[in-house]
């Protein structure tokens, strides 16, 4: 293997782009410092006023070809002053498959999951706390945005995984970043690896150890609330 030379640096607009043809994702253009799509691939450029028309999370034939179109004109000559990259949990951004995001919170947990075997291979990205994990799933039982609390504190996850409806930059200006205090996500791990498949039931068991070990409560955002026996 490689060496990791992206290992906790800011890579390039071309490097990421070329990551994620490499593995088969779309890299989902928004604007600088932000997490809001660009205007190009928004509902009302393309479908205008029809109620018809999709939000970006959704990753239909004309917003797939507009995002086609765009890295083509700007992928060469942007750099983080004019675009943000993220990933979008949806299977049709990533031909069908089940991309996860480990969105993790905490400094205790980020070195937990970073030092977890079965995430040992994912590649790993942090804005200005914590750590974004990313991996395929052979499934995806539950799909939303489960999230983990202390159960002395239910208002604010620790950890989030994100199977569906939510997207994670990747690359860019963080949005908290200022003048004063510029933050850029960077990559922990590894822009030399590819996005590794893991077992659904792996996880699973990876995630229900870290709640009991933690004292944490899962819950889900989306579709489903209560998640007792989801594993």
């Amino acid at each position: 293997m490689s060496e990791d030379r992206y290992k906790d640096r800011y890579p390039k607009l071309s490097d990421v782009l070329f990551w994620c043809r490499d593995n088969r994702v779309t890299p989902v253009p928004c604007s600088p410092r932000s997490k809001k799509p660009v205007s190009a691939i928004s509902k009302r450029t393309l479908y205008g006023d029809d109620p018809a028309g999709s939000g970006f999370l959704t990753p239909t034939p004309e917003r797939l070809s507009a995002i086609d179109v765009f890295w083509e004109q700007y992928g060469d000559v942007y750099n983080h002053n004019h675009v943000s990259v993220s990933l979008v949990a949806d299977p049709g951004y990533n031909q069908g498959r089940n991309l996860c995001c480990l969105d993790v919170d905490t400094d205790d947990l980020m070195t937990t999951f970073l030092s977890s075997p079965l995430l040992s291979r994912c590649p790993a990205v942090s804005g200005g706390k914590g750590v974004k994990i990313f991996f395929f799933t052979d499934s995806v039982p539950v799909k939303g945005i489960l999230q983990w609390k202390k159960r002395g504190d239910l208002r604010h996850p620790v950890f989030e995984l994100f199977t569906w409806h939510k997207h994670a930059l990747i690359y860019g200006e963080h949005p908290a970043s200022s003048q004063q205090r510029p933050v850029m996500y960077r990559w922990l791990l590894g822009m030399h690896l590819s996005l590794p498949l893991i077992v659904w039931q792996d996880l699973a068991f990876l995630l229900l150890d870290l709640e009991q070990r933690f004292s944490l409560s899962a819950t889900g955002t989306v579709g489903q609330q209560d998640l007792s026996g989801w594993f």
